[in-house]
């Protein structure tokens, strides 16, 4: 694996190269490919954030051109994008993304090959793999998972069988042409020949994963992480880097078991990109927060490798602006530094560490820095407005005044 030597975990002495490249070749992490170097996920790695864009209509280009563009001005950007885009546009948006930023990005392909009448036109399915790949986008999210005897049992046991766009695209071309599984499962050796042949890395999309807390680790969810663990084996047997798409709406205290099932009993040991967990079916409005929460306390157990962001519109039925992205991607950013900072305490964090001296030598609580930007607008010499005189930092500030005192 070209580059290798120049990913963030070898430079900070997190991993040596050559563990670094037994873990690629083993499977566990996955190198994912960009302009500007590679990114590694797996466990083992930093915690990474992904923030998607995406265009449901081409009228919408300028709107997510300017999200790029915005995103590339800012000092936190993502480590990973996803095009979600439903259309075809004259310059794809993971074309732009990726020359803009230079990330890695992934996209969905039968996004644009699904007809509601038709379902998906596989000939141009393999076409649009191919285009993509040659492209350069870094991985490719497939929903090769769902059968119908899943989709019945969901159906049967769930109120809401699921929510996942890319997994209905695949079940309903499922039922328009009677298929007993996915068409992409049918098609898994062509399609995994494209992307071994331009080493474009698959993710294995959840199509089951639960729309609503207690749906949470039932037998529709528990039967698509077995088939996904097959798909897995299979890809790594043809040389395909492959990670897993996972979870979606869980309560905190599943989390645990979540965690034991997959990389316990299942064994899986690869990259995983969670879709939350969403811990709570109340949030709306609000699931950037409760999708950091989700997501921090899940990759602590090490049940996840990437924090997708997730906006306030998650279940609003909404558009999100470009202050709502900024705000989900900063509540991402917020789980997974938490996330690192305990994984890896002896790394070097220069935020982290700058927060804390900046801390120890005031006497408010009022810092610069942090994660994003500067924080405090005005300097307060002591208290500030919130606790005036009545701030704890200011006994720091009389006792230094008092040793200073006594010394003179």
């Amino acid at each position: 694996m070209n580059g290798v030597s120049d990913v963030q975990e070898v430079r900070e002495g997190l991993l040596s190269e050559q563990e670094a490249r037994t873990r690629i070749d083993s499977g566990s992490l996955v190198a994912l490919r960009a302009s500007s170097g590679q990114v590694l996920v797996g466990p083992g790695s930093l915690v990474k954030v992904n923030t998607s864009i995406g265009c449901n209509r081409a009228a919408d280009l300028a709107t997510e051109v300017e999200k790029i563009a915005a995103l590339g001005r800012l000092g936190y950007q993502p480590d990973l994008m996803m095009d979600l885009s439903t259309v075809r546009l004259p310059t794809p948006l993971y074309r732009t993304a990726g020359e803009q930023l230079g990330l890695p990005v992934g996209t969905l392909p039968h996004y644009l090959c699904f007809k509601p009448r038709r379902g998906i036109d596989v000939p141009r399915l393999l076409d649009e793999i191919e285009q993509q790949a040659a492209a350069g986008v870094a991985w490719m999210t497939l929903h090769l998972s769902p059968t119908r005897e899943m989709y019945e049992l969901a159906r049967a046991t769930r109120q809401t069988a699921t929510t996942a766009r890319g997994g209905g695209i695949v079940v309903r071309d499922m039922l328009i042409h009677d298929r007993a599984e996915s068409v992409l499962a049918e098609r898994f050796g062509d399609i995994a020949a494209i992307l071994g042949r331009h080493g474009v890395a698959l993710s294995l999309g959840t199509t089951f994963r639960p729309a609503s807390t207690v749906d949470a680790l039932d037998a529709a969810h528990i039967q698509e992480l077995e088939r996904q663990q097959m798909f897995y084996r299979e890809a790594r047997a043809l040389g395909v880097p492959t990670m897993l798409e996972a979870v979606g709406h869980m309560r905190l205290g599943q989390i645990g078991a979540f965690t034991r099932l997959l990389r316990g009993k299942l064994g899986y040991p690869g990259p995983v990109m969670t879709l939350g967990p969403i811990p709570t079916d109340a949030a709306v409005g609000n699931d950037h927060i409760a999708n950091a929460l989700g997501a921090g306390m899940l990759a602590v157990e090490g049940g996840t490798d990437v924090v997708n962001s997730v906006t306030r519109e998650e279940h609003t039925g909404q558009v999100p602006n470009l202050d709502s992205i900024l705000e989900g991607l900063r509540a991402a950013r917020i789980a997974a530094h938490s996330a690192n900072i305990s994984l890896f305490p002896d790394l070097d964090f220069p935020a982290e560490n700058q927060m804390t001296e900046n801390r120890g030598a005031n006497y408010t609580c009022v810092v610069d820095g942090g994660l994003f930007e500067k924080s405090a607008q005005n300097r307060f010499a002591m208290g500030c407005t919130r606790c005036g005189n009545e701030c704890p930092l200011l006994v720091n500030f009389v006792t230094d005044r008092e040793d200073k005192a006594s010394r003179t």
